[in-house]
């Protein structure tokens, strides 16, 4: 693996080390990891799928197929959290009552309809979120933390009344 290639996963993982998504002692055995690609630069490649073994699939995770996020790890972590939370809302409160399933439909552009499971449903919301909180944290109206969303919520909950 190329000197610089090595150097912008090293931070990238670094980033995501500082977050809560990883405890202490996962931190460590990255830490190791990330010696030893710095001092056997012959065997970086396989430190860095050693890396990627033990973080893909974590919340905020820097591991992840297509394309490369594009926020920081912290507010990743985040982000990743509140969606887990919309999409296990949003399973619990579909299957509530066959009613709900059938009042609460597909838009129009998604082919309209009722969505065909409540993992449908969940995965629609939580895509809605994320889409959200991208956009909030790019344009700076928030700052990438739980009690920033909060902070907004309660700001416009209270400007409507």
């Amino acid at each position: 693996m190329e000197e610089q290639t090595w150097n912008s996963h090293v931070v990238e993982l670094e980033e995501f080390m500082a977050t809560d998504a990883v405890n202490e002692g996962l931190g460590q055995v990255l830490q190791y990891q990330i010696i030893w690609g710095n001092d056997d630069t012959e065997n970086r490649d396989k430190a860095w799928e050693s890396i990627k073994s033990l973080i893909r699939g974590l919340p905020g995770s820097p591991v992840r197929r297509g394309i490369k996020p594009s926020l920081p790890a912290s507010v990743r972590v985040v982000a990743d959290s509140t969606v887990n939370t919309v999409e296990e809302a949003a399973n619990a409160f579909f299957n509530y009552d066959p009613v709900i399933q059938a009042v609460v439909l597909q838009h129009g552009k998604a082919g309209g309809g009722p969505y065909a499971n409540s993992t449908d449903y969940a995965n629609y919301l939580g895509k809605k979120a994320r889409a959200a909180m991208t956009k909030a944290f790019k344009e700076g109206t928030w700052d990438g933390t739980t009690s920033g969303l909060l902070a907004n919520t309660q700001t416009s909950s209270e400007e409507e009344e």
